[in-house]
């Protein structure tokens, strides 16, 4: 007699440490979330843009987003897989170009997890813009992006005023004519 009845006690602390375990798991996992920085809400028109500091791509030196103020910035994410970006930077380029570097300013951020990805696909496409990288993906997380690429147009004290999803032909007059307008 002294066994099914032992047999069901364990049956019952197994079942109840699993569930405790289980419990302990989901409690552990709601905490980790709402403690977590990443935004729930993608970046928008009118809010200040999330700083960040990344190193530069080349020469690993870090640069902040909130070193640009005082200018309007052009805040492009992309990566070597992105087939739109092959088209976006040379024409982000030209722009950068275009307007005069002490009141506008293109900045990248790389999304590849190999350095030496972006590094090859800026072989076949030079910029002259300063290039960031994120390989851990943190930074793309707090903005929530919407696909890639993905711009902000930022004032100089970094409130977003546009945010360009995607690129297809044509946006690069779309972002001069944005461009210009802040400029004034």
């Amino acid at each position: 007699m002294e066994k099914p009845f032992r047999c069901r006690v364990d049956a019952v602390l197994r079942s109840f440490c699993t569930n405790f375990s289980r419990l302990r798991l989901s409690v552990l996992l709601i905490a980790c979330l709402c403690s977590s920085p990443v935004s729930a809400e993608p970046v928008r028109r009118g809010q200040v843009a999330p700083d960040f500091n990344l190193p530069l791509l080349r020469e690993n030196t870090p640069v902040a987003l909130a070193d640009f103020r005082g200018k309007l910035v052009y805040l492009d994410f992309w990566a070597s897989w992105c087939p739109p970006c092959r088209v976006s930077m040379p024409e982000l380029e030209s722009l950068h170009q275009e307007f005069p570097a002490d009141r506008f300013t293109i900045l990248a951020v790389n999304l590849d997890e190999d350095r030496n990805k972006a590094l090859k696909f800026l072989e076949r496409v030079p910029v002259s813009y300063q290039i960031l990288i994120d390989t851990d993906g943190e930074i793309p997380s707090r903005y929530q992006l919407p696909g890639m690429p993905t711009g902000y147009l930022l004032d100089p004290s970094g409130v977003v005023l546009h945010v360009h999803k995607g690129y297809r032909p044509g946006d690069k007059e779309l972002i001069r004519e944005l461009v210009n307008k802040h400029l004034k």
